[in-house]
């Protein structure tokens, strides 16, 4: 680095030379995007805020998500005992029960019925 009052500082940045990384063709790279892609997993949105709510859930339906929607982990618990899920997007910070206990109570007590 070089710095001279009245012209300014001027900085010399060496960066490794890496090998060029391969072109990858169309299937790579929907491979690598798949986690993008939810069509068929079921993912309900538990979220007291309904702004907050409703963004999670059209953004993850617009990544083909099946969502349903909770607005506390109390009313959740009843659907997520009856209905199959893949996971579950859960505020943190909620009114009453928040989302690290509404996590522990789904490991303790899986849903019944069978995963495939």
């Amino acid at each position: 680095m070089t710095s001279e009052v009245g012209r300014g500082t001027t900085f010399d940045l060496s960066l490794p030379e890496v090998e060029k990384v391969p072109a990858r063709s169309f299937d790579e790279v929907a491979e690598a995007n798949a986690v993008t892609n939810g069509t068929g997993l079921r993912l309900p949105v538990v979220e007291d805020n309904i702004h907050v709510g409703n963004f999670a859930t059209q953004t993850l339906g617009d990544l083909r998500y099946q969502t349903s929607r909770a607005t506390s982990a109390e009313c959740a618990l009843p659907k997520l005992d009856e209905d199959h899920f893949d996971v579950v997007f859960s505020d943190v910070v909620m009114p009453g029960m928040g989302g690290v206990a509404l996590a522990k109570r789904l490991r303790i007590t899986p849903p019944l019925y069978p995963r495939s």
